[in-house]
């Protein structure tokens, strides 16, 4: 398709926008779509990350005595945090994921490790 239309009395030729996000809202490619300004996406962006961090680091350190846990709890409140900024990110949700895994892990690993304790059988493995 020609991205030009000739008017019906000359040969000069008018172009007209083909781009899928012009001005007109109800014209063109995703008709509905709303568009976001930039601030509005790094709303809340920074505990979103945070969150995800401290998902990851659960995730790493939940065999280490149910360490994980704390970093999940931290990974929950900042993806609450995040949540309530209005961040619409997918960190946010990944991060809170991570860390309600890292929170259950980090618990059980932490209440094997405390039964192994107080029984007497972790003394073999050191």
């Amino acid at each position: 398709m020609n991205n030009y239309n000739y008017r019906p009395g000359g040969y000069e030729p008018t172009y007209r926008n083909t781009s899928r996000y012009s001005g007109n809202r109800n014209s063109g490619y995703g008709r509905g779509r709303r568009r976001l300004d930039p601030e509005e996406l790094r709303k809340g962006r920074g505990f979103a990350v945070a969150s995800l961090v401290c998902g990851f680091l659960g995730l790493a350190t939940c065999y280490y005595f149910g360490i994980g846990a704390i970093f999940g709890i931290f990974g929950v409140i900042f993806s609450i945090i995040s949540s309530a900024q209005g961040s619409r990110s997918k960190m946010r949700i990944g991060g809170l994921v991570l860390s309600i895994i890292s929170i259950v892990l980090g618990a059980i690993f932490g209440a094997v490790w405390l039964y192994m304790y107080n029984t007497g059988s972790i003394a073999s493995y050191y």
